[in-house]
């Protein structure tokens, strides 16, 4: 077990032997008590995080004891008797922030806003050409894997046993389950993976440049309920031709889950060789609600036509409508 504290060695010795930690200047007088935390991977069986962090909340609201773990193994921490609430995650975020840490109820994951075409140029920003409103949804950064854990209430006893507090029994004292000295943390993923396939595309070759947005994510995950939380996001993500020669299109991304507020569009932006742009809108609500595992998304869409040329005064053929901003657009029903 490491602790994420930094002390002088020799200090650290001589405060661990009179059980107390300078962090903490008001040590409890009961002996600190010696439990394991185990990680069950069960729902998340490919989770390899680089390691675990878990905080416990404390009853009466002071700051919350974090451990840090190598790997997802878990291991014993010493921890002062009382009554928590418990949240762990993997700690190897470069990705994703933590807001809110050190509150259990309002502690989540989110990710920085960045531009609507950061697969093709990340330094851009602008309006969303054919998406929501403007304002109405942040432009995020996709997430890394996260897996999170959560306990509402939890007990460490006198006699060094573990007590896990239902709802309805948290403020009760009645319990649920008693383990002898572990406390057990079930991890979910909290980011999935969606991708997107769009086949076939005819005259593929015209196209100069691609990127895509999935409208209608979750810009943050919220730790202790466990779901997309925050507004609305748009995710960009890259898309291009599987080989050099093939008429599909194949993109992948990561988000913490559907916002559930609006409905949800793959937008896909092409920039063709003559210096025309345009994109298709597809629309992929009830392909998202239908999805058997939301953490493992597949969207088929098309078939899409690409304009072999656009005429100087805007209008093109193949059902393109001349939008603004020198965008022209084509929306594909896929759910009708």
């Amino acid at each position: 077990m490491k602790r994420l504290y930094s002390i002088l060695p020799a200090l650290a010795v001589a405060l661990m032997l009179q059980g107390c930690i300078f962090e903490y200047p008001d040590c409890p007088e009961d002996p600190w008590k010696h439990v394991e935390v185990r990680f069950d991977t069960s729902l998340c069986p490919d989770a390899k995080p680089e390691g675990m962090a878990v905080f416990l909340f404390p009853e009466d609201g002071s700051e919350p004891w974090r451990y840090d773990f190598t790997g997802i193994q878990g291991d014993t921490i010493d921890v002062p008797p009382g009554r928590y609430s418990l949240l762990a995650y993997n700690n190897d975020t470069y990705r994703v922030s933590i807001k809110d840490r050190n509150d259990f109820s309002l502690c989540s994951f989110t990710t920085p806003e960045t531009g609507v075409f950061e697969a093709l140029s990340p330094l851009t920003r602008e309006a969303i050409p054919g998406g929501p409103p403007d304002g109405t949804e942040s432009v995020s950064r996709q997430p890394q894997d996260m897996w999170c854990g959560a306990i509402d209430s939890l007990m460490i006893m006198p006699d060094n046993s573990v007590r896990i507090l239902g709802p309805e029994e948290s403020t009760t004292g009645a319990t649920s389950d008693t383990l002898k000295s572990v406390i057990p943390v079930t991890l979910r993923e909290a980011v999935g993976d969606i991708t997107v396939e769009i086949s076939p595309v005819g005259n593929i070759d015209d196209i100069n440049q691609l990127c895509a947005v999935l409208t209608g994510m979750g810009s943050e995950y919220s730790c202790s309920a466990q779901k997309p939380s925050g507004k609305p996001a748009t995710i960009p993500f890259a898309i291009n031709r599987d080989s050099p020669t093939s008429q599909t299109l194949k993109g992948k991304l990561k988000s913490f889950g559907r916002d559930k507020r609006s409905r949800e569009w793959v937008i896909l932006y092409v920039w063709l060789n003559d210096g025309h742009k345009f994109y298709y809108k597809f629309e992929v609500t009830e392909m998202l609600a239908d999805a058997p595992d939301p953490t493992d998304i597949h969207l088929k869409l098309g078939p899409i036509e690409i304009p072999e040329s656009i005429g100087e005064d805007g209008e093109g053929g193949g059902g393109i409508d001349v939008g603004v901003d020198g965008w022209d657009f084509v929306i594909i029903d896929m759910e009708s």
